[in-house]
C-alpha cells in the first residue's frame, strides 16, 4: 500500500492519481516515498521524546541528590571530604575496640578505687600515701577518658576526639602501670595506643 504525498490518503499500489485530492502519484513512487518519510518522521519524533524524557529524569535525579546533600548540610553541617554515608556503621574493628574499651574503662575505675582506698589506709606514711593515691587518680582519669572515647566511637562522631582521648588514656595507663608495678596496666596501655591508631584508620566511618 502507498500514501498520497499531498493529502496522506492511503491508496492502492499502482494508482496514478489520488482518489481524494486528485494529485498525481507518479506510479505510486511518491506515495511510497511519503510512506517512508512518514515512518522516518514518526521514528525521529519517538526518539526525540525518549531523549527528552531521559534528560528530564537525569535532571530530576541530580536535583534530588543536590537537595538531599543540602538538607544534610543544613541539619548536620558539612561532613569530612572522605566521609561515606554507606560506611556509617561500627564495623568489626570499631566494635572490638568499643567492647574492650568499656572493659578497660571500668577496670581502670575499679583500680582507682582500690588505690585510693589503700592510700587512705597508709595515711601514716604521707609519701607512700601520696604516691598510691596519685596512681589511683591516674587510673581514674584514664577510665574517664576511655569512657568518653567509647562514647564518641559508639556515636561515630568527633573522630579526632575519640582518637586523642584514647591515645591520652592509653599513655596514662602505660605510665601508671610502670610506676605502680602493674605490668598488666602497661600492656593495656600499649594495646590502647594500637587501638588509638586503629580508630584513626577507621576515620571514614565517622560523620565528623
Amino acid at each position: 500500500m502507498a500514501y498520497c504525498p499531498k493529502c496522506g490518503k492511503q491508496v492502492d499500489d499502482g494508482t496514478a492519481y489520488c482518489p481524494v485530492c486528485g494529485a498525481a502519484l507518479s506510479n505510486s513512487s511518491g506515495g511510497q516515498n511519503y510512506s517512508q518519510n512518514y515512518n522516518q518522521d514518526s521514528n525521529q519524533n519517538y526518539n526525540q521524546n525518549n531523549n527528552q524524557n531521559y534528560n528530564q529524569n537525569q535532571n530530576y535525579n541530580q536535583n534530588y541528590n543536590q537537595n538531599n546533600n543540602q538538607n544534610w548540610s543544613n541539619n548536620y553541617g558539612p561532613g569530612p571530604s572522605n566521609y561515606n554515608s554507606n560506611s556509617h556503621s561500627l564495623g568489626g574493628t570499631l566494635t572490638v575496640i568499643l567492647v574492650l574499651g568499656i572493659i578497660w574503662a571500668f577496670a581502670s575505675i575499679g583500680m582507682a578505687i582500690v588505690y585510693l582506698a589503700i592510700g587512705g589506709l597508709v595515711f601514716e606514711f604521707p609519701l607512700a600515701a601520696a604516691v598510691i593515691a596519685g596512681i589511683g587518680v591516674a587510673f581514674l582519669i584514664g577510665g574517664i577518658l576511655a569512657i568518653l572515647s567509647c562514647y564518641y566511637i559508639y556515636k561515630l562522631e568527633q573522630h579526632n576526639r575519640a582518637f586523642i582521648l584514647c591515645l591520652i588514656g592509653s599513655i596514662i595507663a602505660l605510665i601508671t602501670g610502670f610506676f605502680g608495678l602493674l605490668y598488666l596496666g602497661a600492656i593495656i596501655g600499649v594495646i590502647g595506643i594500637v587501638f588509638a591508631f586503629l580508630i584513626n584508620k577507621e576515620s571514614n566511618r565517622f560523620s565528623s
